[in-house]
């Protein structure tokens, strides 16, 4: 069988859901059917390099974040044909355009997009975001030849956007549960380093300081079950969550 090359386009690589997930697939390819490649528009960030650790290359466009820089674009162009994959995927909405666009200049025969956002509340994302929403449901018809979804709510979300509904293909994340499994001495230490005892309820928000996670909900529901259970305890982590974000205080 005859290998089969894949340029992965994504907007940056900081650590977050998309990357991890772009990282956690490209661990499972085989590398004797599938060689391929990250192109980042922005810079190799936190997973550059635990990407290149998998044998796998990264290049980057050197754009700043939410910006076109035409030269940039043409790095990417450049790439594209160089390399000359079969199949372009891309992921989150700024690769979803410019990648999707370069693909189809490049000649690409299948161009992939990813679609892993379920909100467009105005209030919760920003203005370019959802003018980049507008325009990749205007060209959703004639750039992907799929549209990759992580879950339901985001499918639905985006036909009602005006995405070609007939496009989309829903596949969920998918964990190792070989590692993602509950571990007794895991547990122990971080109830220890908290001074939380073995029995006490233990309620935890892994995610970022950003409106799209919510941690405005969180904190309300946190105070029913507070009012319920007076011995329970709730713990945040992610970037943002410091003593010094006024807002979270």
């Amino acid at each position: 069988m005859d290998e089969i090359r894949i340029d992965h386009i994504i907007t940056g690589l900081e650590t977050g859901g998309a990357e991890m997930m772009l990282r956690k697939l490209l661990e499972q390819m085989e590398p004797a059917r599938f060689r391929s490649r990250v192109i980042s528009l922005t810079d190799s960030g936190t997973m550059g390099r635990a990407i290149e650790g998998l044998g796998v290359p990264v290049e980057t466009c050197g754009m700043k974040p939410g910006r076109l820089a035409p030269g940039g674009f043409r790095r990417l162009l450049a790439f594209l044909r160089k390399d000359r994959p079969q199949i372009v995927q891309t992921w989150l909405y700024h690769a979803d355009l410019l990648g999707g666009i370069a693909g189809k200049m490049a000649g690409v025969p299948h161009v992939l997009w990813n679609v892993r956002h379920g909100n467009l509340d105005p209030h919760r994302n920003k203005r370019t975001t959802l003018w980049t929403v507008r325009l990749n449901a205007r060209l959703s018809r004639r750039i992907p030849q799929a549209i990759i979804c992580n879950s339901r709510q985001a499918m639905q979300t985006h036909i009602a956007a005006g995405f070609a509904s007939d496009r989309f293909i829903l596949i969920p994340n998918g964990f190792d549960c070989s590692k993602f499994a509950p571990c007794d001495a895991a547990r122990k230490a971080v109830r220890d380093e908290l001074g939380i005892t073995a029995t006490a309820p233990l309620v935890g928000m892994i995610a970022r300081f950003d409106q799209q996670k919510n941690h405005e909900g969180f904190i309300a529901a946190a105070k029913i079950v507070a009012s319920a259970r007076t011995n329970a305890h709730f713990l945040l982590a992610g970037r943002g969550i410091v003593n010094e974000n006024s807002q979270l205080t």
